[in-house]
């Protein structure tokens, strides 16, 4: 008996499935499909950083003392938030010893 591999199997299922829709759909459904897609996409993108952006602000609440909008590495020391000071320097992409809000969403988007 033959060994076939499980990704061989799987294109070609993937691409049968996808040969019958495209056959039997008609262009205002497909066209909508697409569009329905797109918004489903947009929304939990937009659902994602808004996540993020909450998670940062609630640093700032927290850690900001100098009320400028970034956690300073000595804001963060004095903080006692274990984990942050452990990555601080990974997520200061600039090292300006500053995390700012777009250092903080690049760094914690790999993370999940």
């Amino acid at each position: 008996m033959k060994v076939i591999s499980l990704k061989k199997v799987t294109a070609v299922v993937s691409i049968c499935i996808m040969g019958s829709y495209l056959v039997n759909a008609n262009e205002n459904d497909v066209t909508t499909e697409l569009k329905t897609m797109k918004a489903e996409v947009s929304n939990l993108v937009k659902s994602s950083s808004d996540k993020k952006l909450k998670q940062f602000k609630q640093l700032i609440e927290k850690f900001d003392l100098d009320k400028n909008g970034l956690l300073s590495e000595k804001e963060v020391q004095t903080s006692k938030h274990k984990k942050l000071q452990k990555s601080f320097d990974v997520i200061d992409l600039n090292k300006d010893s500053n995390i700012s809000a777009v250092e903080f969403n690049q760094y914690i988007t790999p993370v999940k």
